[in-house]
């Protein structure tokens, strides 16, 4: 008689629920990673770079150079579902982290001596209503659904 197994081989692509907050105190907005949310966030963040956070469940970026207002706007307008974008400032705000950085550095044989400018993110003290808002909600799905 023969048998014969199977095995199903299983990733988790389940987010750790921590997509929402943004690892910046700057003005900034995020998007749900999913559909077509990197070519938005591209079209949407430049200057500003994007990057991912919570494993590549969310993406988000600084309001440089715009309003996290219009920074909202172009989201949506380019097909972002409202309840997928969440930003951690008032709508008039911008972030305050210059566009670009630069460093340079000079070093001897005998010692080295060094310079460096550079511009980097400002962080600002204080979290803001919306965010502390957005994490409410958050964590009371989470207590919630665990009941």
């Amino acid at each position: 008689m023969s048998s014969t197994t199977t095995s199903v081989s299983s990733t988790s692509t389940a987010c750790a629920g921590n997509g929402w907050i943004l690892p910046t105190q700057d003005s900034a907005c995020g998007l749900i990673n999913h559909n077509n949310a990197s070519s938005i966030m591209d079209k949407c963040c430049t200057p500003a770079s994007v990057e991912k956070t919570d494993g590549d469940c969310s993406l988000y970026c600084l309001a440089q150079e715009q309003s996290v207002g219009d920074l909202t706007n172009c989201l949506t307008d380019n097909g972002a579902g409202f309840g997928d974008v969440f930003c951690n400032d008032k709508q008039n705000a911008t972030a305050t982290a210059s566009v670009t950085s630069t460093a340079t550095s000079t070093s001897t044989s005998s010692g080295s001596s060094g310079t460096s400018t550079e511009s980097g993110m400002a962080t600002r003290g204080g979290v803001s209503k919306s965010g502390m808002g957005i994490l409410g909600v958050v964590l009371g799905s989470v207590i919630l659904g665990a009941f």
